[in-house]
């Protein structure tokens, strides 16, 4: 083939095959960004072929710096041959051998850790095996099927962007790899362990979008599973982003997680708190909650009867705890008590947005449903929501979602509209959480209530 001779790996002939098969292979990229084409065929790549061969033979008998030179430019040349190229894909995983000595190559080289480049080389081969697999379902399934054994052990030695990029990109084309509990496990290993990279990131958003994800969940260690729920607060509640989508089957797994588990919050001693992280059960809340202002998830909530019993007999319990005195359910009256103490406070208790969560959910759960709607009013659930209705720097916006859940929960319901009506002004509680930022609640005398400028109110009293 013209520029390459066909030669043998003799010690005389490295460095000669070296610069031909850099001469040959190489990718030009021009000043305007331009990559030139290789015109590589079958008989290009069968020299490969020939050389990939006798190469695993010299490593095995001796791993010399000349040596693992040369298996760098061989698995550069693979590398840039198979760049958007199903053809040469296909032809390379279909030959005989082929990926079993890619195997056998990269287990010598990560195995004998004496050889000062083999950092260097192994990268090269990813970067090729990634190339391989790119779009193409074929060589995704050979090359999964050929590494799938020892790619626990290429995750612990070799680097975490090359092995995350690899499982990613043979992921997307072969999503029934999934199925595998223990490749689940090998990402959130390095996401657990700070190793996380965009790859983890994208194959933890793959992961939450497999339908059996819900089968797996419970599996999972803890902080695993917190990994995973962290990951969809972020994108649902904080980014609110559109196009992450959580299955019927997902959301209906998360809500049976929460009713098992959510009656650890009630227990949360600091004695308690050494056993169990609570914080599954309050992303588990965060998550449904926000799952449950989505019309296309709510059906599916606001039919859930007993996880609406639950929520009711949490929002009670959580809010007879704070009127006696239990310290992670006391409302806090002054923003600057919860700033000064937030990191000490925030380690030690649940109670941050937890009840207005709880109150969020049973709103959105009685949106339009006349059967939840008659349920909270039998559970005395009414007066238990109006008697939230104060400012508590642990649950911001409690008051706009008290308001709404009372809306949600008279809308045409006339049984609950007169409970309203029955109610009698008492008149306005102080609240030092307005004055710290300068306003207060203003009762004129009739039946009107105003936000008032502090100051103004004390000149007149003066």
């Amino acid at each position: 083939m013209e520029g390459i001779e066909w030669r043998s790996l003799d010690d005389e002939n490295l460095k000669i095959i070296q610069e031909e098969l850099r001469r040959k292979f190489e990718i030009v990229i021009d000043i305007y960004g331009n990559r030139s084409e290789l015109n590589v065929g079958k008989e290009e790549l069968d020299y490969l072929f020939f050389l990939l061969t006798d190469i695993k033979d010299r490593l095995k008998l001796d791993i010399k710096s000349e040596i693992v030179d040369l298996v760098k430019e061989i698995f550069k040349s693979l590398r840039n041959c198979m760049v958007a190229d199903n053809d040469r894909q296909n032809y390379f995983v279909n030959k005989e051998n082929s990926l079993l000595n890619v195997k056998e190559i990269m287990l010598i080289l990560i195995n004998d850790r004496e050889c000062k480049k083999w950092t260097s080389c192994v990268k090269i081969i990813f970067q090729f095996l990634i190339n391989l697999v790119v779009g193409n379902e074929n060589s995704s399934e050979k090359v999964w099927s050929m590494l799938s054994d020892i790619f626990p052990d290429l995750c612990k030695k070799c680097d975490s962007y090359y092995t995350c990029a690899l499982l990613y990109n043979i992921m997307i084309k072969c999503p029934k790899i999934l199925l595998n509990i223990g490749t689940y496990e090998i990402i959130l290993n390095y996401f657990e362990h700070g190793k996380e990279n965009e790859y983890v990131l994208f194959l933890i958003e793959l992961f939450l979008k497999h339908d059996h994800i819900h089968d797996k969940y419970a599996s999972f260690k803890l902080q695993h599973r917190i990994i995973l729920l962290e990951t969809i607060k972020q994108k649902l509640v904080l980014k609110k982003d559109e196009s992450f989508n959580i299955s019927r089957e997902q959301l209906l797994s998360f809500a049976t997680e929460f009713k098992k588990k959510s009656d650890c919050i009630l227990k949360t001693t600091p004695e308690y708190l050494s056993s169990i992280d609570v914080r599954e059960v309050i992303l588990l809340l965060e998550i449904l909650a926000s799952l449950s202002s989505y019309e296309g998830q709510l059906q599916y909530i606001q039919n859930d009867k007993s996880l609406l019993i639950n929520c009711m007999y949490l929002l009670i319990s959580v809010h007879q705890a704070g009127k006696q005195g239990h310290q992670e359910f006391t409302p806090i009256q002054k923003i600057s008590q919860l700033i000064t103490n937030t990191e000490e406070f925030e380690a030690s208790t649940p109670a941050i947005g937890f009840k207005v969560d709880l109150i969020r959910m049973i709103s959105n759960m009685c949106w339009k449903h006349k059967e939840n709607q008659d349920f909270v009013r039998e559970m005395d659930g009414i007066a238990v929501i109006l008697d939230c209705c104060n400012i508590d720097a642990k649950n911001p916006f409690i008051i706009q979602w008290v308001i709404f859940a009372i809306h949600n929960l008279c809308e045409n319901n006339l049984e609950n509209q007169k409970i309203i009506a029955s109610l009698n002004k008492q008149g306005v509680v102080d609240s030092e959480v307005l004055q710290e930022v300068g306003v207060m609640l203003h009762n004129d005398g009739e039946s009107t209530l105003h936000i008032a400028p502090l100051e103004e109110l004390q000149k007149r009293a003066k």
